[in-house]
């Protein structure tokens, strides 16, 4: 009896926590990646707690200046080797996000293992920047990952604000409870305690799904939409925001540290942007359902420029306050709406490269941003000038640069995006084995792109041929694949860079000797009489 007095309470309970577990972490195939992702972030908060211990607050502010930019150029070399290394080797895998999610955390637990020994050595400068390497692997893996765990696009941003949502309480929870071991202990306890962290989030891994086979698609698609003009200025804005956070990160950190504040001070500023990031994650989607990612980039410049611009009249730790939470939770929308643009137009096969790519530009654009109060003593007042000064002129620029390549591209997008639709059609049709279908809708697109270059005149001629050739009757799997060839020539609007080599092609007879699978013998469908 009184187990069942007892059963009640205890069931609502679980069932209360279990509710609160789903959301926080979600639900869906993309949860495995959730709890990776918060125990990789508390992992990250206790590795820059004891990185920030060794370089800024156990030293004296002119002893600061040269420990921090030797840190920014360890935090510019790994991007470096990202772009051109990292991202396509993991887009080269197959079905490799998984498996590089659980080696880079892996690679950060015997890295960290290491950093526990030579903490205090010249080993620690080498060992740091491997560790930086692989978390940002672990950031173009997770990226990419996260689109084919939640293909449908309005599922996308919320995704991006839960996992940075998660991101930002583990790395608040991570730091916190590395300060704390740092005021009692020594950093080497916290570098042991984050490598506990990375190693079960390399354990989880092993638990994440297989991801869909992603549809492999020309360069001259993969340029189309990675230009689009969406993708182009929320990368400039997004850059714009990363320069600013690193420039007022620095400016307050070390204005704090001049004014000989009390260390309880510091982590209230680590609280009020951890505050800002959880309040984007919880904002962006919401304001998604009102408007487009294009507008939540341009609040996102907006908003913060004039809180720093209003700010600067009076300088004190509570418009100090005010600046981090704005600028960080602006940051974070701003960034969900890039992700959401990009990988609802990045080709899935190359998301890792041009994640990659993007986290390049950002992180550059964060050390640009935090030389400056790093090199030079920066007022108050002016420091918050210069933020908003560069916010509003990105944002400017936003306006400036969408409007003119949509004027640019207004007529050419439309045919874009039909023929691409045709160029599916078409491959669908030749792998179902019916080539004269096949031919002929990929012949569509000598009506659709009317405007191609001129180089591409012989990818035309190759085109009508097979056109010609089906309309017989003829056409087989050769000509098929001719004509697709050709088809994805004419819509890039060059042959130069394309599968196909034209020089091999002869307009009369267009069979590509290296390219064409040999044909199949068919019977003759006009036989003599």
């Amino acid at each position: 009896m009184q187990q069942g007095w007892l059963g009640g309470p205890v069931g609502l309970l679980g069932r209360g926590a279990g509710g609160v577990a789903n959301l926080a972490i979600g639900t869906g195939a993309a949860r495995p990646l959730a709890r990776i992702h918060l125990c990789q972030a508390m992992g990250d908060g206790l590795f820059a707690v004891s990185l920030a211990g060794s370089l800024f607050f156990n030293v004296s502010i002119d002893a600061a200046r040269p420990n921090i930019l030797l840190y920014l150029l360890l935090t510019m070399a790994p991007f470096a080797l990202l772009a051109p290394l990292i991202g396509p080797g993991v887009d080269r895998v197959a079905q490799g996000y998984p498996r590089v999610v659980g080696a880079a955390n892996l690679t950060r637990t015997l890295l960290c293992l290491l950093l526990a020994v030579h903490l205090r050595t010249v080993l620690f400068y080498p060992e740091a920047l491997a560790v930086l390497v692989a978390a940002k692997t672990y950031s173009v893996a997770k990226a990419a990952l996260l689109p084919r765990l939640e293909p449908q696009r309005n599922l996308l941003l919320a995704g991006n604000a839960r996992l940075s949502r998660l991101g930002a309480l583990g790395s608040a929870t991570g730091g916190a409870v590395g300060a704390v071991i740092i005021a009692l202990s020594r950093a080497e306890i916290s570098v042991l305690l984050a490598a506990a962290a990375f190693f079960v989030a390399a354990v989880l891994a092993l638990r994440l799904p297989s991801p869909q086979v992603a549809t492999v698609i020309t360069p001259a698609e993969e340029f189309e939409e990675l230009h689009d003009p969406d993708v182009l200025t929320a990368a400039a804005s997004v850059a714009v925001l990363r320069a600013a956070s690193g420039f007022l990160a620095f400016f307050i950190a070390f204005e704090l540290k001049r004014s000989g504040v009390q260390p309880w001070v510091f982590g209230l500023m680590a609280g009020a942007s951890t505050l800002g990031a959880v309040g984007g994650t919880l904002v962006g989607p919401r304001l998604r359902r009102r408007y487009q990612e294009p507008t939540l980039v341009r609040g996102a410049l907006a908003v913060p420029a004039l809180c720093c611009l209003v700010g600067s009249a009076r300088v004190g730790p509570v418009v100090l306050v005010v600046c981090v939470v704005a600028l960080a939770l602006c940051s974070n929308v701003g960034r969900l709406a890039f992700d959401s643009i990009v990988q609802s137009h990045a080709p899935d096969v190359d998301r890792g490269r041009a994640f990659a790519g993007f986290e390049t530009r950002f992180q550059l654009a964060w050390v640009a941003g935090a030389v400056g109060p790093v090199s030079v003593h920066v007022p108050g007042w002016v420091g918050l000038l210069v933020t908003a000064g560069v916010l509003a002129i990105g944002g400017l620029a936003f306006n400036v640069e969408r409007n003119a390549l949509i004027r640019w591209r207004g007529a050419l997008v439309p045919p874009l995006d039909l023929s691409r639709s045709v160029l599916e059609h078409a491959r669908h049709l030749q792998a179902a084995g019916q080539y004269s279908h096949a031919v002929l809708e990929a012949a569509l697109l000598l009506d659709l792109l009317t405007w191609c270059d001129p180089t591409a005149e012989l990818a035309a001629a190759v085109l009508r041929q097979q056109r010609t050739v089906a309309l017989r009757g003829d056409a087989g799997p050769v000509e098929a694949h001719q004509a697709l060839q050709a088809a994805v020539a004419l819509r890039a609007g060059s042959n130069a860079g394309q599968e196909i080599t034209v020089d091999a092609i002869d307009p009369v007879n267009p069979v590509d000797p290296v390219r064409a699978p040999p044909p199949e013998p068919r019977a003759n469908p006009h036989p003599t009489r």
